[in-house]
């Protein structure tokens, strides 16, 4: 396959440990730290997908510990230093899978998870 910088590509982040941190407060019996803590995590999304956007990165969805979006592959560079500077500035940790269609960026995100989560993988087929 060769380089297109036009390719279309999808990005699928998903956070990584997130229901223990709202578990926690389960056990607490404390359902105000619970809403707090999910709040915190609805916030934290939802930042990512404003500095992806901000970067002109099209984010289709967000929900829960998710973002959604898709750019082109001349993009990556761009996705990635957002990515990076969301995880510098935050401690929330999040895996990250990116291909050519949904169900490469899906494989790819679950690679990074069980490669040792907290990571980005990009289907080779885009590189």
């Amino acid at each position: 396959m060769t380089h297109d910088d036009q390719q279309q590509v999808f990005i699928l982040v998903d956070g990584d440990n997130i229901g223990a941190r709202l578990e926690h407060a389960i056990w607490l019996d404390d359902p105000a730290e619970y809403v707090r803590r999910s709040n915190e995590l609805t916030s934290f999304f939802e930042r990512m997908g404003t500095e992806l956007t901000n970067a002109g990165i099209s984010v289709l969805a967000i929900g829960g510990d998710s973002v959604l979006a898709e750019c082109s592959t001349s993009d990556i560079p761009s996705v990635l230093e957002v990515l990076d500077k969301v995880r510098a500035r935050h401690d929330v940790d999040f895996s990250g899978g990116l291909g050519g269609t949904l169900s490469q960026a899906q494989t790819a995100l679950r690679i990074a998870k069980t490669s040792g989560k907290a990571r980005i993988h990009i289907d080779p087929y885009l590189i």
